[in-house]
């Protein structure tokens, strides 16, 4: 099962923090629903997460590798994501390019494509049965990255 999806929106915030909160390890991880943890391998190259998540009628535990393949500073970041669940026997594959653009004064619009594959077990169960629970899962990260990146922006405004 493949997926591709695109999410665009604008935020108060500039590239500068835009960019420094996608290499908040801690501030992204929050925005994974169920992930409980991410370490760092190598700084900027590599990185493990452990995500526990319900799918459909599934308990899901993927063990993630993340390696970043592209990184444009200000511009763009590209990661590859893949993992598996050991119990399910499925392996999930997925591509993540996030992009950054001046939009306005001190707003930046965030882009985020995602390109999502699904085989073994889960995959088995077929396309409509998990499609929709997919897409709502980004979404719903892409809803707390929009969030996290509003509330920064006006504890900065705050601040200054």
């Amino acid at each position: 099962m493949q997926q591709a999806m695109q999410h665009a929106f604008v935020v108060d915030t500039t590239r500068d923090r835009a960019w420094a909160f996608l290499w908040d390890l801690e501030a992204v991880a929050k925005c994974i629903p169920g992930c409980e943890e991410v370490l760092t391998q190598e700084p900027g190259v590599s990185y493990k997460a452990r995500v526990r998540r319900n799918v459909g009628p599934f308990l899901i535990r993927l063990e993630l590798n993340i390696g970043v393949t592209e990184s444009v500073p200000l511009e763009r970041i590209q990661v590859v994501v893949s993992g598996e669940d050991k119990r399910l026997r499925s392996n999930v594959q997925q591509n993540v390019t996030v992009s950054l653009n001046d939009f306005g004064n001190s707003q930046c619009q965030i882009e985020i494509i995602t390109d999502f594959q699904l085989s073994g077990m889960l995959a088995a169960l077929g396309e409509g049965l998990l499609a929709g629970q997919i897409r709502q899962e980004i979404d719903t990260f892409v809803g707390s990255v929009k969030k996290t990146l509003q509330e920064r922006a006006s504890e900065a405004t705050v601040r200054s």
